[in-house]
């Protein structure tokens, strides 16, 4: 059956330019396309195929007119009916034709709708996807630029540590120096300073030295034994305009902790550094109510 298809389709239904074709090729070609149609139209046509063949064979069936006896074929007969009768029955037989193309139509079109709403279901998860991958990639690149920006504190806070130390070492031995009683002697003086001297191949050396000279001075001060009138006296903290850039410069390091990598972190909490400008504050108030007042 598919191949006597195939065979009225290679020889009635191609376009005229495909009929110069070989009959061989033509057929062969008609059955690709008779294997790409979609089964529900293959089936109709079949069907259509099937009900035309029984109406021609049909019609050799013996036919009786009103007025005659049945001698001939409904074939026969109908060439011989009435111009009304022919027309009834051609439109019996293209009206249910026309219906049976009308249901396949219908469910063709449910196929269709069925595909769209697949599809665009898959559209949807697709789309879902996209926005996912495009969610982890801004992600990706929010974790990126939080990482550059942490590395660019990290080089930003080494720079201010580099400057704090060297404008802390170029301050004069009176600035830096005080003078306190010995716990023993509470009338004889020894002098002490609030920054390490001597030179120093690592800023994390110099800055544990810069605290312990800082603990140490808060200790005397404290236990009342840091003689602030003659320490000022003598120049402790005349670089007072140093000083306060020092104490600037220190003081901005814990606004920009949180933007610094977890190494920067661990640097800044090797060198107790917060604990040194925390010290260094302390002390330069006192010095500065003690010199007001």
């Amino acid at each position: 059956m598919r191949n006597a298809i195939a065979a009225i389709i290679s020889v009635l239904c191609l376009p005229r330019p495909f009929k110069k074709w070989p009959l061989e090729t033509r057929f062969k070609y008609s059955q690709r396309l008779w294997r790409n149609l979609d089964p529900t139209v293959r089936f109709a046509i079949w069907v259509t195929v099937s009900f035309l063949v029984l109406i021609f064979l049909f019609s050799f069936a013996p036919g009786c007119a009103q007025e005659a006896t049945c001698t001939g074929s409904k074939y026969t007969y109908f060439w011989s009916a009435r111009p009304n009768e022919i027309g009834d029955t051609l439109a019996g037989i293209s009206g249910s034709i026309a219906f049976f193309w009308l249901i396949v139509t219908v469910v063709l079109q449910g196929k269709q709708l069925s595909a769209q709403r697949k599809e665009l279901v898959l559209n949807r998860i697709e789309m879902r996807e996209q926005s996912k991958a495009t969610q982890e990639m801004a992600e990706s690149q929010s974790a990126q630029v939080r990482l550059l920006v942490g590395q660019q504190e990290v080089v930003d806070q080494a720079a201010v540590l580099l400057g704090v130390k060297r404008r802390l070492e170029h301050l004069n031995t009176e600035t830096i120096t005080y003078f306190a009683h010995p716990k023993d002697s509470p009338h004889a003086h020894i002098e002490g300073r609030i920054v390490p001297r001597g030179k120093y191949e690592t800023e994390l050396e110099f800055f544990l030295d810069l605290n312990e000279c800082l603990e140490e001075t808060i200790a005397r001060l404290n236990e009342d034994r840091l003689d602030l009138e003659l320490s000022i006296r003598k120049g402790f903290f005349n670089q007072k305009a140093d000083l306060q850039e020092i104490r600037y410069y220190l003081d901005g390091l814990p606004e920009n902790y949180d933007r610094l990598t977890l190494a920067g972190k661990m640097y800044l909490s090797d060198l107790k550094i917060y604990r040194s400008t925390a010290l260094l504050r302390e002390i330069t108030t006192r010095v500065y109510e003690e010199s007001n007042g």
